[in-house]
């Protein structure tokens, strides 16, 4: 193994790179100056754009080409940014030039101003003549009479940017300790952030002082009193330079945007073949050279089926290139163990395995939870979203989505929330197709019942007899009173006293009977695994026990429930109606007792019975499911350590996969002999430091009893517990169902329901509020169940796929496998 910059194509990535930083400054260029450029390199780009035949050369080609436009564009640039600048810097001097003399409409002011100043400076300074003054007095500016000879009233005019004006007020002041006079055009056009101003003083001296500060600040002084020339002469000057400049800083910006324009053309081909290129060495890079540099070596992964692609693009890359036609043969890869996972997928499946994904990855060859996903996702979300016609909405939704996908390009959107909103499509049309099934069985359309299909089975008569008085009671219809509404919750119950207490009751045992079969599902995918992995052990001391955990209570449980739905009350003979949650309870606590209120079968001896084994066998599994796994495992071990023993650690001549060691067997240089024997005794005695560690437990680690027992112990409390809280989180299932039909049901109620339950003729008041509940109807609906119900559901059936249902097979610790691309 090499470090980065020690393999051979490094320093080719480091040319490409700094390539690509010339490219990102000319684009930094390009945008500043506003040339439009279609850069953006996407990876269908990358597979369009052939290589050019002589590609030895073409870093160096493409170097040449991008070094000597980026030169010429950056040489250009820093001309016309300091043509600018100084077409800029003459215009200011006009501007001050011409502005001058209403400066110095106030020079009689600031020259009488300084003068006082001065001469009680100089009344100050010869009166403390003496030795014994005090600092106090000792003025700001000490005039002397060499000073005295070169004072003057003088000034200067310059312009400075509004940012810079207060600071560079206060500087001018403490510099000169207050003895100079500043005045800004005030009524000047600021468009450019520039104000003109002027200062006064008194000495050269103090000019000299203010100057240096005004060179320290870049600060642009245009005019001096001090100045030979006249002001009209410097303004003549000025304007024959500006109009100089003008003219060739157009011409320097025209030719700069036609170069920018033709590099703009350039620009996406030249990062399209350094990406490859870079790509490819990058790639390269990975693959191993021999001492003679004959050929390169790579080991890596692909999937089975495209062996004989990948040997077909290598014959024809290498085909009449004067090199040696390239091998692929299988072989043991050197590294990590673990082999990368890779589903084929397409436009419908993508969406779903990415839900798994974004959960864990499964391992190479373990049951790919997106295959009952696709069903169960969509279906235990209409178990919460129950609704014909707010399920209605999201199937229209998904529909949308597809046409938009097939007809208007929408997956080819810049936009990444409708682009991942195209790309779900169809588990948007599913969920929503289920919600109608769902609003089907529940018979709920806005909280409203349709008494469709049969019409209802039930209808509304009188009891004549003398122990019904004649009132009302309900009767059912059909041949002897058995008839049924075909699909369906009967629309009778709609508007009953024992409405929501029926609804309640019906679908929270639907909730444990779908919670229970999906748990067992998952189960029997564990079974698959195991199966697949030839894992005995787990299979009768890990699957067993807790499948019949699993079925002597919370099975019973869902028998129980669809038992008591099929006994007919009308003719039977229990001595009462049983709780179920009584039933359970007692089986558990008063084990071997019946009683009238426990009672579900028509022989009690036999329910007893049933009963007892049931307890019995859930007894019996918890600890087959804690104590025979680990001690069959250190057998193994045991017994695997006694043959290595007698036989030797390591037996060269088997791959070290057979010899159950941490690795997957003799490398590919191994069986072509290119490896020298100190290498080769290396591996050889790492091999004999992990064949202590294989055992049944796995993957080359040392085998710990202790550790073992404690994780056996974690399982098995964690499933024992987990079965009873995963259960009870399917439960959601009902909380979520009724949450929705009683937030349809109090909208509707609230809204529409209650505007056209008003009696008596329409009146304006009226309409207008009809119209207002219609709209509060509407968007209350859209708000909450089509927008935020939705998303509510969605995530509790992720919940429930990714905690509830998963974790009894998967193991979510899997690599994707990631072609090169």
């Amino acid at each position: 193994d090499f470090q980065p910059f020690q393999r051979k194509y490094t320093s080719d990535i480091i040319k490409i790179q700094e390539i690509e930083r010339q490219v990102k400054i000319m684009e930094e260029l390009l945008d500043t100056y506003e040339i439009f450029r279609d850069t953006e390199v996407v990876g269908q780009d990358l597979q369009d754009e052939k290589r050019p035949g002589d590609a030895s050369q073409i870093i160096d080609a493409i170097g040449k080409d991008i070094g000597d436009a980026y030169k010429k564009l950056k040489e250009q640039a820093n001309v016309e940014q300091e043509l600018k600048k100084q077409l800029s810097q003459q215009e200011d001097s006009i501007r001050v030039l011409q502005q001058i003399d209403q400066f110095l409409q106030a020079e009689n002011e600031a020259q009488a101003m300084l003068r006082q100043q001065r001469d009680q400076q100089m009344a100050v300074q010869s009166g403390a003549r003496s030795d014994n003054r005090s600092p106090s007095s000792v003025p700001l500016l000490e005039v002397t009479d060499a000073d005295q000879r070169d004072v003057g009233f003088k000034y200067f005019a310059g312009v400075v940017t509004i940012g810079q004006r207060v600071s560079f007020e206060r500087q001018i002041f403490l510099t000169s300790r207050g003895n100079s006079f500043i005045q800004f055009d005030e009524t000047g056009d600021n468009d450019d952030d520039k104000i003109p101003f002027v200062v006064f003083f008194l000495g050269d001296q103090l000019k000299r002082s203010l100057k240096r500060l005004c060179q320290f600040m870049n600060i642009q002084i245009c005019y001096e009193s001090d100045d030979q020339r006249s002001r009209e002469e410097l303004l003549q000057e000025a304007n024959s330079k500006r109009n100089d400049f003008y003219r060739i800083h157009n011409a320097t910006s025209n030719q700069l945007e036609r170069d920018m324009k033709d590099v703009s053309q350039q620009m996406k081909r030249w990062k399209i073949a350094l990406l490859q290129e870079k790509a490819i060495r990058i790639t390269l890079n990975k693959f191993s050279i021999n001492q003679g540099n004959n050929f390169l070596r790579a080991e890596g992964w692909c999937p089975t089926a495209s062996q004989d692609l990948i040997r077909e693009i290598l014959d024809d890359v290498t085909k009449n290139k004067g090199v040696g036609a390239p091998v692929v043969q299988p072989a043991n890869p050197r590294g990590s163990p673990i082999v990368p996972t890779h589903f084929e997928t397409n436009e419908f499946t993508a969406s779903f395995q990415a839900i798994v994904n974004t959960y864990g990855v499964p391992r190479y060859k373990e049951f790919n939870p997106a295959v009952p996903t696709i069903m169960t996702f969509p279906f235990l979300f209409a178990v919460m979203y129950g609704d014909i016609f707010h399920g209605s909405f999201v199937c229209m939704a998904g529909i949308f989505l597809c046409i938009c996908a097939s007809c208007f390009g929408a997956k080819e959107s810049r936009n990444e929330n409708v682009k991942s909103f195209v790309e779900a499509r169809y588990v948007i049309l599913l969920m929503g197709a289920f919600a109608i099934y769902c609003g089907l069985i529940y018979n709920d359309c806005m909280s409203i019942m349709i008494n469709g299909f049969n019409k209802s089975q039930w209808g509304y008569g009188i009891d004549t007899s003398e122990q019904g008085g004649n009132s009302v009671v309900l009767f059912q219809r059909g041949t002897g009173g058995t008839g049924v509404y075909a699909f369906g919750i009967d629309p009778v119950w709609h508007g009953l006293d024992n409405q929501l207490f029926y609804a309640n009751s019906l679908k929270m045992k639907l909730s444990v009977i779908i919670g229970v079969t999906q748990m067992t599902y998952g189960l029997f995918l564990k079974l698959s695994n195991h199966i697949q992995e030839g894992d005995m052990i787990s299979i009768f001391f890990e699957f067993v026990p807790q499948f019949l955990f699993m079925m002597s209570f919370f099975g019973y449980m869902c028998f129980l429930i669809i038992y008591k739905w099929c006994i007919d009350w009308r003719t039977s003979t229990l001595p009462a109606t049983p709780s179920l949650i009584t039933v359970l309870i007692k089986m558990i606590l008063g084990i071997g007792t019946i009683t009238p209120e426990t009672q579900v079968f028509e022989n009690a001896n036999f329910q007893k019975t049933l009963q007892e084994i049931l307890v019995l066998i859930m007894g019996i599994s918890i600890p087959w499911m804690l104590v025979f796994k680990p001690l069959l495992l250190r057998s193994k071990h045991n017994r695997e350590m006694a043959a290595r023993q007698i036989h030797g650690v390591v037996d060269e001549e088997q791959p070290a996969i057979q010899q159950g060691g941490g690795g997957y067997g003799q490398l590919l240089d191994e069986e072509h002999g290119d490896v020298d024997d100190d290498e080769r005794e290396e591996k050889y005695q790492s091999s004999e430091k992990k064949a202590g560690g294989g055992g049944g437990h796995g993957h080359g680690e040392e085998f710990e009893f202790s550790e073992i027992v404690i994780h056996q112990l974690i399982h098995t409390i964690e499933y024992v517990l987990g079965t009873i809280s995963n259960t009870a989180s399917y439960l959601r299932l009902w909380a979520l169902s009724l949450a929705h039909s009683q937030l349809s049901e109090v909208f509707y109620n609230q809204t529409i329901g209650g505007a056209m339950g008003m009696a008596g003729k329409a009146t304006a008041g009226q309409i207008i509020q009809n119209v207002a509940s219609q709209f509060i109807f509407l968007m209350a609906t859209i708000g909450v169940l089509l927008v935020m119900d939705v998303l509510e559901c969605f995530l509790h059936a992720l919940r429930l796929h990714w905690v509830e249902f998963q974790n009894k097979f998967f193991y979510a610790d899997g690599i994707p496998f990631k072609p090169f691309s």
